[in-house]
């Protein structure tokens, strides 16, 4: 019975990262794609390997490489695979943290974006999640991931936070410090399978509105 409710729950996160949204508008050329088409680009590169990281390049993308766009103008941030250190990079021309601006936006709906990855490690620290709403299954199933760099990130307009690292077992320690949950009202199997976590510290969670 615990295998037949398992393998329904999976189900249900995979058919809600195949849903329809329309794409938030931005004038910004640094607003990305849905999280799930995102994982789709993401997925290509793990056809033939196995990258370990996730990360930002300080250079432009080496001649000659496969490149895929993840924002919506599919011109402005290209990610690559770099076979001998196992990263998949990205790139923005003038994307900075200096004082917090020219981030990479992340869509309304990021859903399902690193969803079955093979990452060890992912940054998000060039991330701008200010108007994301949907987190639902952002990490699921990502078995090897030990490491999530969330330095400013903006959780303060996400009102699904389902599934959010579900099976994520490799997970030893996660800084939650900086996560507003004062809109979320779903946090269903959210560390579900995160059985590695060790002493997680939700003692800024704000669970009032969760039910």
């Amino acid at each position: 019975m615990k295998k037949l409710f398992i393998i329904l729950i999976s189900v249900l996160f995979f058919f809600s990262c195949q849903t329809n949204v329309e794409h938030s508008k931005s004038n910004t050329d640094y607003t990305l794609k849905r999280g799930s088409e995102i994982n789709t680009i993401l997925a290509q590169f793990s056809i033939n390997s196995h990258p370990e990281a996730f990360k930002p390049s300080s250079s432009t993308p080496p001649k000659n490489t496969t490149l895929y766009y993840i924002d919506n103008s599919e011109k402005s941030v290209p990610v690559w695979l770099d076979e001998t250190s196992k990263t998949v990079f990205f790139y923005a021309d003038g994307v900075t943290t200096t004082n917090g601006t020219n981030k990479l936006v992340l869509n309304e709906d990021s859903s399902c974006m690193f969803q079955n990855c093979s990452f060890i490690s992912i940054d998000l620290s060039l991330f701008d999640a200010s108007s994301v709403s949907n987190m639902t299954s952002l990490f699921a199933y990502c078995y090897s991931l030990k490491s999530i760099n969330f330095n400013g990130f903006d959780t303060s307009n996400v009102t699904t936070m389902e599934g959010m690292f579900y099976d994520c077992r490799s997970l030893t320690s996660i800084d939650l410090s900086h996560f507003n949950t004062g809109k979320v009202t779903n946090m269903g199997y959210m560390f579900d399978g995160c059985n590695s976590l060790e002493s997680p510290d939700f003692s800024n969670f704000d669970t009032s509105k969760v039910t």
